[in-house]
């Protein structure tokens, strides 16, 4: 990876943080200035990417601190959650931020978001303060100490770093096109007057409603859960994810006492509450869910079970499913609601070659996903052997 270039240790100092970078405390109080600012907050610093996607263009009254392009921003409240990113334009941010600089002739500019790697955030999570909202401050971080290679090889390695964050930010460029593609598909078949480029016409659907091609399940897991390791709860599933990526374990973690729903491999769950978010899963080992999941099957002489997933994340039926819910706070959605959905389908051939398309999608989505997970790894044992 150093291309035949080869690191000198014997080199490297020892260092605290404020030898080599400077945390930044200025403020922008003038009225014309903030008021054509862009405001970033924790909750716009994304966990271990580098990147800011998301700003406030409205003024954030209780925000001052200044930064400016190219400067480090670390988020010191929950530090646990390993905020850091790059600015790459100037703005305001929140006073939970901290905006660094590193001093050039100690330290290359480009180099100092690598400082902040798992080694720091472990000393910045043993001298937090606090327990519900933990923060750390500067005169403690300070104090943070790493050997710093001499700036020839500071170039060197970030250089290296950042090729690895390009190569991780096209393969999430990949996988998020593949997405829209995927999901501009499943909205064409489910719309009304559906079809499915040349796999399926127009001519080939006929209306059905949810409810009568599909069935809930409800079997009531027995109070020691016999035979069963895992649950899934509403947190373990993600808006757009047919996979169950997280899970509790039964024995080992608090159980509610409104998860008493046992669902079986193959059986599609659907988050009944914020159906905005679109949580929709399908399950690929037996466990318990609460009542507010609800555990489906399809009638699969009439609709496939394979494309039932891809129908519950269309568009239409997220629409029907949030204009049927009830409540502000916490919407949520009745099943006989949801059984009132109206959408067009194929006979069950062409429903099975949708399905298979469909998953092919998802192979691919899954494959760049794995890419760049193991882009991240390779990122962070680099900087475990460089940085400790």
């Amino acid at each position: 990876m150093t291309k035949g270039k080869k690191l000198h240790r014997e080199k490297w100092k020892q260092v605290a943080l404020k030898d080599v970078a400077l945390c930044c405390n200025e403020s922008e109080r003038d009225e014309e200035k903030r008021k054509q600012s862009k405001y970033i907050s924790v909750e716009h610093i994304t966990s271990e990417d580098f990147r800011i996607k998301s700003w406030s263009d409205v003024e954030m009254p209780t925000f001052f601190r200044k930064f400016s392009q190219g400067d480090v921003l670390v988020a010191l409240r929950r530090v646990y959650l390993k905020k850091v990113a790059v600015a790459e334009f100037d703005g305001i941010c929140s006073p939970h931020i901290y905006v660094f600089r590193s001093k050039p002739d100690k330290m290359l500019q480009k180099f100092l978001p690598f400082v902040f790697n798992e080694s720091f955030f472990d000393f910045a999570i043993r001298h937090s303060a606090g327990s519900i909202s933990p923060y750390v401050y500067w005169k403690t971080i300070k104090e943070f100490q790493f050997l710093l290679p001499p700036l020839s090889e500071q170039k060197l390695m970030a250089d290296i770093l950042y090729q690895i964050e390009d190569a991780i930010e096209k393969a999430e460029a990949q996988e998020l096109s593949l997405k829209k593609y995927k999901m501009a598909l499943i909205d064409q078949l489910f719309q009304e007057n559906g079809y499915l480029g040349n796999i399926i016409k127009i001519t080939d659907c006929q209306k059905v409603k949810f409810g009568n091609i599909v069935k809930q399940i409800k079997v009531k897991a027995d109070s020691e859960y016999h035979g069963l390791e895992r649950f899934v709860a509403g947190e373990h599933m993600q808006t757009d994810d047919l996979k169950i990526r997280h899970w509790g374990i039964i024995g080992e973690q608090y159980v509610g006492p409104a998860f008493t729903n046992k669902f079986s491999k193959g059986q599609v769950l659907y988050g009944s509450r914020r159906t905005y978010l679109r949580k929709v899963a399908v399950a690929d080992f037996d466990g318990i869910c609460a009542n507010t999941t609800f555990v489906i099957e399809a009638n699969q002489e009439e609709l496939s079970q394979k494309l039932l997933p891809y129908l519950m994340h269309s568009e239409s039926f997220t629409n029907h499913s949030v204009e049927n819910s009830k409540g502000s706070t916490n919407p949520y959605i009745n099943w006989k609601d949801i059984a009132s959905f109206e959408f067009s389908i194929p006979k069950i051939v062409l429903q099975e070659n949708a399905a298979k398309l469909f998953q092919q999608f998802d192979n691919a989505i899954e494959q760049t996903r794995q890419h760049h997970a193991s882009l991240r790894s390779f990122k962070k044992g680099l900087l475990a052997e460089w940085l400790g």
